[in-house]
């Protein structure tokens, strides 16, 4: 079979690494002058061109390992940045959703109990399918126990135990505080600690304070700071705030613009994110309503991120 023009370029291509490494004249295995070539110790061009290749198959081997995600990452330095901010991101809008189904149930015209009482009924109404969730009440203290459950505002897979504490707001309100460990939902895990006060006067919105750590693939992200969330009768969240991303040893301020998502759709066009590190990093993320975003960074090179949303 011949060799097609890509195969024929890429061999040229290989000939010219090796020899701009080796400064070799290749010459046929054999005998010249009588010397064999191997036992002189001339490297010949077939072993030269293994050497090589070995080496281009370690790397289709690992990319084949790691997956081409993880090999762009390796090649583009901006991407786990761009990543992070994503998953940070997202964190929010998985903890704001689990607060929402909850605070769906609240009415600031009942008593603490009364509350907890409505916010257990509305949680076996809100997930599914029937029987994946348990809620029980202790006074003000509602535990959540899910089992693979899907729920609204995009919510899937959700495992783990969760804790709602209600109480009365200082200044009118119901405080509240969601609180649990290694709480799976869909490909994340979560620690997280959200506290707020709702107050249904101005409507649906309210100001929560997180902190906690989440896992998303590689990314392992801790979150510390607050953000408003607005909400609307056809699932969809609207971020907007600022809060203190850490990952690895490397904390970013992370300060999140009109993000919005409605259900398992993707991010609304123009929300944006903004991911600033130390010594001048930084990573700026623009949304389009697409299963990709967009990003520039301090070092000017524009790249994307793929979403895991439906367009």
């Amino acid at each position: 079979m011949a060799a097609g023009p890509g195969l024929v370029r890429g061999w040229r291509w290989l000939e010219g690494k090796i020899a701009a490494e080796r400064e070799l004249e290749f010459v046929d295995v054999g005998v010249e002058n009588g010397v064999a070539l191997e036992e002189a110790g001339v490297e010949t061009l077939m072993e030269v061109t293994m050497r090589w290749l070995g080496g281009v198959l370690v790397l289709v081997w690992v990319g084949s390992w790691v997956g081409c995600d993880e090999v762009s990452k390796l090649i583009d330095s901006d991407a786990g940045p761009a990543e992070a901010a994503i998953a940070s991101t997202e964190m929010s809008s998985l903890e704001s959703a689990l607060t929402l189904v909850a605070l769906e149930a609240v009415d600031t015209e009942l008593s603490v109990g009364a509350n907890a009482d409505a916010v257990a009924a509305h949680a076996l109404q809100s997930y599914g399918p029937e029987g994946c969730v348990r809620a029980g009440v202790n006074g003000g203290v509602i535990t959540y126990e899910l089992d693979e459950c899907d729920g609204p505002y995009g919510l899937t897979k959700v495992s783990g135990v969760a804790l709602m504490n209600l109480s009365a707001g200082s200044s009118g309100g119901v405080a509240f505080t969601l609180t649990a460990t290694d709480l799976k939902v869909g490909g994340v895990t979560m620690t997280l600690n959200v506290s707020g006060v709702y107050d249904s006067s101005p409507g649906r919105q309210v100001s929560l304070a997180t902190s906690g750590v989440g896992t998303r693939g590689q990314e392992v992200v801790t979150r510390a700071g607050s953000y408003n969330v607005s909400w609307d009768a056809q699932e969809c969240v609207k971020l907007d705030g600022t809060w203190t991303s850490t990952v690895g040893d490397v904390a970013w301020a992370t300060t999140v613009s009109s993000y919005e998502k409605c259900g398992k759709a993707c991010p609304k066009a123009n929300g944006t994110i903004a991911f600033a590190g130390s010594e001048g990093r930084f990573v700026t993320l623009t949304f389009s309503g697409s299963d990709t975003a967009t990003f520039v960074s301090d070092k000017g090179k524009p790249g994307f991120v793929n979403l895991s949303c439906t367009p």
